[in-house]
């Protein structure tokens, strides 16, 4: 829960900052703190709660559907439950299909938080309507995005993992050396507990990357739609409104 609190801050942040340079305003990294302590922080969160409400109302919902139809499968016979659940089975892709256009409509919601200032629900309505017209653009983008940013990451990552936990693999292939394949399982054991730590260095600089790559990438994403909707007014109020911008 401090994890995902803290991503979300620093998401915010990153988006201010990148916002800033799209907008053509000087931010700098104190500012965009500033501003995401401002009001920020608290529509993140009312944005946060209510995508993960969601999220559960349609599992729950999921959940209810199976029990019933395992309660009426139980009951009926092979020809009528076979059709039941050649049913259920359509209806279910049906809702796993409608959740996933809603929750790329929603997309843009927390970058719509970061960049406009905007309350958990007028972010939403701004989201939805900026993917509207361009769903599969922005889903063929995203996963092309993702794709790309993965590799890039894992290309980072694994050399500094595997260099990490060099002296455990050493250790490790030394005694399954000595041993002719067959460890003794309380060694095996202490060595895998040894990796974990140094397992979580490459987890925690993969996050890290993550968390810096994808606002930067949003954020953009979030102008060019924006672009696309002629969204821009003739007289924008700047990001930094509400709080003094300091001059570098």
């Amino acid at each position: 829960m401090l994890f995902a609190f803290a991503a979300m801050m620093a998401e915010i942040a990153i988006s201010i900052l990148i916002g800033g340079e799209l907008n053509s305003e000087r931010i700098d990294y104190a500012t965009a703190v500033k501003m995401t302590f401002g009001s920020r922080w608290l529509n993140g969160i009312g944005e946060g709660i209510l995508k993960t409400l969601a999220i559960f109302g349609v599992a729950i919902f999921a959940a209810i559907l199976g029990g019933i139809i395992a309660a009426a499968a139980g009951r009926g016979s092979a020809g009528s439950t076979g059709l039941l659940v050649l049913f259920t089975v359509l209806f279910i892709l049906i809702i796993v299909a409608a959740f996933l256009y809603c929750l790329l409509r929603l997309y843009f919601a927390l970058t719509a938080v970061a960049i406009q200032d905007l309350g958990p629900i007028e972010a939403f309505k701004k989201s939805w309507f900026l993917v509207g017209g361009h769903w599969w653009r922005t889903l063929g983008i995203l996963i092309v995005f993702f794709l790309l940013s993965g590799f890039a990451i894992s290309v980072i990552t694994v050399p500094v993992t595997f260099g990490s936990m060099w002296g455990e693999y050493k250790e490790l292939f030394t005694a399954l050396g000595q041993s002719g394949g067959h460890m003794d399982p309380s060694q095996l054991r202490h060595l895998q507990t040894g990796m974990g730590h140094l397992i979580g260095i490459g987890s925690g600089l993969s996050s890290v990357l993550s968390l810096l790559l994808t606002p930067a990438f949003t954020v953009v994403m979030y102008f060019d739609l924006r672009a696309r909707h002629d969204d821009f007014p003739a007289e924008s109020t700047p990001m930094t409104s509400e709080v003094p911008v300091t001059t570098l």
